[in-house]
């Protein structure tokens, strides 16, 4: 299954005895890999308290729910996430560019293959237009940009695109 990483934001934690943990509140990524490394899960709405869920840790997701074994799935230190997001930023609004320097816009979301948690395309808006870009495309993820290859903003993109995905 594919699904939006924004539509994943705001699930229900659950357990398989369906006891529920708390929300997903944002999803964190491997910069290097282009994988979902996991949830910052929100247990408490109003004091915002907030613990970790790695991805190895998730026995199914899916658009209604996330569930997981048992209640220690989630844990409290949430040092690894923030080394994480530190070294890669978010991913989810940051500016994507070309090899070149070529803006292309802002990255709004990304669609991932559940089953292995990789990125396989990212939704890039630059003003009203949108465009997806297939993983790849991609060069690096940094805190301050998402590099593409040039290719991207040549207007044979789309051909090479669909060939490379066929």
């Amino acid at each position: 299954m594919i699904v939006e990483a924004t539509a994943l934001q705001g699930l229900p934690i659950r357990t398989v005895k369906q006891a529920k943990l708390g929300l997903a509140e944002a999803c964190i990524f491997d910069g290097k890999r282009a994988q979902l490394l996991g949830f910052q899960v929100s247990s408490n709405p109003i004091l915002k308290q907030f613990s970790r869920l790695d991805a190895e840790n998730i026995l199914e997701i899916s658009r209604g729910q996330i569930v997981v074994d048992q209640s220690s799935a989630l844990t409290k230190d949430l040092k690894p996430f923030d080394a994480e997001l530190n070294r890669y930023g978010p991913i989810i609004g940051v500016r994507a560019k070309t090899e070149s320097g070529q803006t292309l816009g802002v990255v709004r979301d990304v669609y991932l293959e559940v089953e292995t948690g990789f990125i396989i395309r990212f939704l890039v808006r630059q003003f009203v237009a949108e465009r997806i870009i297939p993983r790849q495309f991609l060069v690096s993820i940094s805190p301050k940009q998402i590099v593409f290859k040039d290719i991207v903003s040549q207007p044979i993109f789309d051909q090479v695109a669909l060939q490379q995905t066929v």
